[in-house]
């Protein structure tokens, strides 16, 4: 072994990369252990995951300025490595999170290191002759990584969803349709006193629900804009290019804990308040024609047909942790399927506005 060799071992070794070393080995596994929490539902996961990955992250751009006795090519390839491999860190604690940005730091750390791996195994095989085992390993795990979001972002799967919105939305299309005949009846049929209030109730409830459906599709135009990253209110799903993005969605209607899905405008919150909100008011409507004298009708079917509309909570699940409605439906789940879950609630607001006309305009014929 020659000098120049011992020279670089002895850096290599430095008491600073000693350090690093151990200190990242901390970091790692404070980062397993927020995955762990994460995978059981242990409230404190997302703190846990934020200090690991900021570490290691930070720990690797650090390892950057230790040049372990390199020079030239060698010290310069380090370099960027290191502050690679940070960023990668960086983005994929972005997409745990579902802040903005996670998308893109991620997938370009990635390809920046699929790019640096190619160069390493180029330098090693054709200068050494060998390959290392910290090459082997990055290989193992890119491998891993790239299969992981290849079978994410399945593109048949995103296809299917397309099309069943678009189903969907045509058989909404239709109950419009039904809907617009049955009220052009009532309103050619005799006039009478029992007429005029139905008409009425109906008209109330046409206006609720109105309202309602022209609230959700805001609320799709603003996902696919954001998703998008477009102002203008004509995309759509179907042409969309990020059906497969879950972080934007996430963040606009849960947030960064699914325990606790946030509040505010355009959020599955809001989404449950103004179901609940309907359906209230709408058996409101029921409940005003009950106590006229003049219709001889029990409602109390109709009425629970109303209730059906209200977001439930799904229970328990296996590990034993209440799961919630918002969570269920929107949570890291892609915009396609997001969008697919907004236009099925839309489909029971319309159905509900049929089955409500349907028994009203039995009372007038």
């Amino acid at each position: 072994m020659n000098n120049n060799q011992i020279n670089s071992e002895q850096k290599s070794n430095s008491p600073f990369q000693r350090y690093l070393d151990v200190v990242f080995i901390v970091f790692s596994m404070i980062t397993i252990t927020g995955i762990i929490m994460r995978f059981f539902r242990i409230e404190g996961w997302a703190i846990t995951m934020i200090i690991g990955l900021m570490s290691s992250a930070t720990l690797f751009i650090l390892s950057a300025f230790d040049d372990r006795g390199l020079k030239g090519f060698k010290k310069t390839f380090h370099i960027i490595k290191s502050f690679t491999m940070g960023t990668f860190l960086i983005g994929v604690l972005f997409k745990l999170m579902h802040w903005p940005g996670g998308y893109q730091l991620k997938y370009f750390g990635l390809f920046s290191i699929i790019i640096l791996f190619m160069i390493e195994i180029f330098t090693a095989f054709f200068y050494t002759k060998k390959i290392e085992n910290n090459v082997k390993y990055t290989g193992i795990l890119l491998v891993i990584v790239l299969a992981f979001n290849l079978i994410n972002n399945d593109w048949r799967y995103l296809y299917s969803m397309v099309k069943m919105n678009e189903q969907i939305e045509n058989k909404i299309q239709s109950i419009d349709s039904i809907t617009s005949a049955n009220f052009k009846t009532i309103n050619e049929s005799p006039d009478s006193l029992t007429k005029f209030t139905v008409i009425n109730a109906i008209k109330k409830s046409h206006t609720l629900i109105n309202k309602e459906i022209n609230y959700i599709e805001s609320l799709k135009k603003h996902i696919l804009m954001e998703c998008e990253n477009s102002k203008l209110d004509t995309v759509t799903l179907k042409y969309s290019i990020n059906k497969s993005n879950y972080d934007i969605p996430t963040h606009i209607l849960i947030g960064e804990d699914d325990f606790s899905p946030k509040s505010g405008l355009f959020t599955a919150k809001e989404l449950r308040e103004k179901m609940n909100e309907l359906s209230d008011n709408l058996i409101k409507i029921v409940e005003e024609l009950e106590k006229d004298k003049s219709i001889n009708h029990d409602f109390s079917s109709l009425k629970k047909k109303i209730q059906l509309i209200k977001p439930l909570d799904p229970g328990i699940d296996e590990s034993g942790v209440r799961m919630s409605w918002e969570s269920t439906n929107f949570y890291h789940v892609v915009m396609a399927a997001c969008i697919l879950n907004i236009t099925q609630v839309q489909l029971e607001v319309k159905s509900v506005e049929s089955t409500v006309l349907s028994e009203l305009s039995a009372l007038v014929n």
